[in-house]
């Protein structure tokens, strides 16, 4: 994850400072303002100046000429790029970005990519507004806040319009009150006086928001779903054998018993969840295995599964696709799968016969037997969310001897394709194309996962975890949304009757 730093000598920068927070490892460094205008020396902490130092990005609200210039002057060669906020003057601006990684934007909500590596993957997030909107029926549905202005006063007008236009169809009123609605935000932009022009940043921060809504009215998604219940079932788009690619030999260093018991008392299965989680397990969850679950045909001997979810390192997600994202993928695997096998010989020591499902092996649809098993439900990238990782997991099973697992009838999670359906943004992050989004039955829209384009398993590409808000927001967030938008469509529809 990139590393923020912000650096300050005044009242500015704290707010830039909570919310890229949310999104990035971010540290806030407060320096001492010198007194005088001129000054022959800066004296910058030495512990400050180590964090500093470290950083990927830094941005600096510091309005002390001296202290702003002597600051990039020391950290830009250990710096990847750094954003001066405040500044005073043309001549001072072109004196710092003589270094070429060095930006003096105007205003800070007007950030966007340089082709920069660093800059770019800060700037997809944070910066000149953006946002996405979904529409039901021409009507407003959902709008996500795709990258943030440093301060926040995205969310802060995405917020409000949510409110006051979900279900409506009123879509030209919107991008106009966005940008009115941005002058309630106590933006610091027109305080911060220190440039040459005479523009009102504020109303520039108001244009940015105006624009970020005509753009997504454009571009927006019809949810088309005729209420034929056409769609409902999603086991079939779950990723059959993207990484399930091998056979593994049985690692176990414990035989199974000549002998096998069938039974296992409550104390023995809390037991077996609290060993499981010792070692790192997230999740652990039950089901019957059934023929539809089987990538191959076959024989299990034993149908009842234990079926372990495992959260993915988080270097995998933040490595870009290649040789090095593969390998850690690959040594992830190998790593859950001797978990697995582990767990699996707990299991035989205490009486149970087992087989084990390698997470990386082609016995059975992962994403479908976590979802029967309760842990989660599959999304539109064919990928199974659950409550506490999201998309963010690897799954395994172990089938075993055990009768009376104490397996689950309801999924809780059944909302998550309802969701996916109004939202597609794993769609739009895959960038092989692996995700085609197509006109289903009743005027429907279908995901067809088309795994020879998919470089998840050749070069460990999780960008369809990136982009999925489930990853993004988190599961409380999503269903707090989802809920919120339902209760008001359910308030429209009794008004109407």
């Amino acid at each position: 994850m990139l590393k923020v730093v912000i650096v300050t000598d005044g009242p500015y920068g704290e707010r830039a400072c909570e919310n890229i927070t949310g999104t990035f490892d971010t540290e806030f460094v407060e320096l001492e303002q010198p007194t005088s205008l001129f000054m022959d020396e800066i004296d910058i902490p030495e512990d400050a100046l180590s964090k500093i130092k470290e950083s990927n990005i830094l941005i600096t609200y510091t309005q002390h000429p001296d202290l702003t210039l002597d600051l990039v002057d020391m950290v830009n060669k250990d710096v990847d790029h750094i954003i001066v906020a405040a500044w005073r003057g043309e001549g001072f601006k072109n004196q710092l970005e003589r270094y070429e990684n060095v930006t003096c934007p105007y205003i800070m909500c007007e950030l966007e990519e340089n082709g920069n590596d660093v800059f770019d993957e800060f700037t997809s997030k944070i910066g000149k507004p953006k946002v996405a909107i979904t529409l039901e029926d021409g009507k407003i549905a959902i709008i996500d806040v795709v990258r943030s202005s440093p301060c926040g006063s995205t969310t802060f007008v995405v917020d409000y319009i949510s409110d006051k236009y979900f279900g409506s169809d009123d879509l030209e009123s919107i991008p106009m009150e966005a940008g009115l609605k941005l002058q309630h935000y106590p933006c610091r932009a027109a305080k911060m006086r220190l440039f040459s022009d005479d523009d009102c940043k504020k109303e520039m921060a108001s244009g940015f928001h105006k624009d970020a809504f005509e753009i997504a009215l454009k571009e927006h998604k019809e949810d088309n779903n005729c209420g034929c219940e056409c769609n409902e079932e999603y086991a079939d788009d779950s990723r059959d054998a993207c990484c399930e690619n091998a056979e593994y030999s049985d690692e176990s260093l414990v035989n199974n018993p000549d002998k096998p018991n069938v039974i296992a008392d409550e104390e023995f299965i809390q037991e077996f969840e609290n060993y499981s989680h010792s070692l790192g397990i997230k999740s652990v969850g039950y089901t019957l295995l059934t023929p539809d679950l089987l990538i191959k045909d076959k024989f299990v001997q034993y149908p009842n599964a234990i079926v372990l979810t495992i959260e993915m390192d988080k270097k995998i997600i933040e490595t870009a696709p290649g040789a090095e994202s593969q390998k850690l993928n690959d040594l992830f695997y190998e790593k859950f799968g001797n978990l697995t096998y582990k767990l699996s010989d707990y299991l035989r020591e205490n009486g149970f016969a087992t087989k084990v499902a390698h997470p990386y092996e082609d016995i059975v649809n992962f994403s479908a037997i976590g979802q029967k098993a309760g842990l989660g439900y599959i999304g539109k990238s064919g990928l199974l969310i659950t409550p506490e990782i999201g998309p963010r997991q690897k799954i395994s099973a172990i089938f075993v001897s055990i009768a009376n697992l104490p397996m689950k009838y309801d999924n809780e999670y059944s909302w998550i394709p309802d969701y996916c359906d109004k939202c597609g943004k794993c769609v739009k992050a895959c960038p092989e194309k692996a995700l085609i989004q197509k006109e289903g039955c009743c005027g429907t829209k279908e995901i067809e996962f088309v795994q020879k384009l998919c470089i998840g398993c050749s070069q460990g590409c999780t960008c369809c975890i990136e982009g999925c808000p489930f990853e993004e927001k988190g599961y409380e967030h999503v269903k707090a949304k989802f809920d919120k938008m339902n209760a008001k469509l359910m308030e429209k529809r009794e008004k109407c009757c």
